[in-house]
This record gives structure tokens, sequence and C-alpha cells, in this order.
């Protein structure tokens, strides 16, 4: 089963990461949520709203979908 609390954290560092790179694109961004973690989109500014998505992923995850 998967631990929910892992995944955000994961989530979070993976944003804290990614964020330094996607305003050399967009320009300034503001982590939306800091306000509200169930906001639509993780970043945004005048311009843009941007959703990064990032996961955990597994050899053989796609074998085990049926």
């Amino acid at each position: 089963m998967r631990d929910i609390n892992f995944d955000l954290e994961l989530g979070s560092k993976a944003e804290d990461s990614v964020k330094p790179l996607l305003e050399t694109v967009f320009g300034t961004l503001i982590n939306n949520n800091e306000n509200n973690q169930f906001d639509n989109f993780d970043f945004k500014n005048n311009n843009f709203y941007v959703e990064h998505k990032s996961g955990r992923f597994t050899i053989n995850r796609s074998k085990n979908k049926r």
C-alpha cells in the first residue's frame, strides 16, 4: 500500500527542486501549495499557471497493470 505522507513529501521536494528551472522559462513564480495544498496548479505568476507532476516509478509498474 502507498504511503500518502511519503508521496506528499516527495512531491513537495520535487516542486522545490524544479522551481528554479521553471522560473528560467516562466519568470518569477509563486508556489500555490504554500497557501493551499489542494490548489489546481502548483505555481503561478501574472502570465502563467504551472502544474508540475512527479512520482515514484517502479520497473514493473506497466507489467502489473491489467
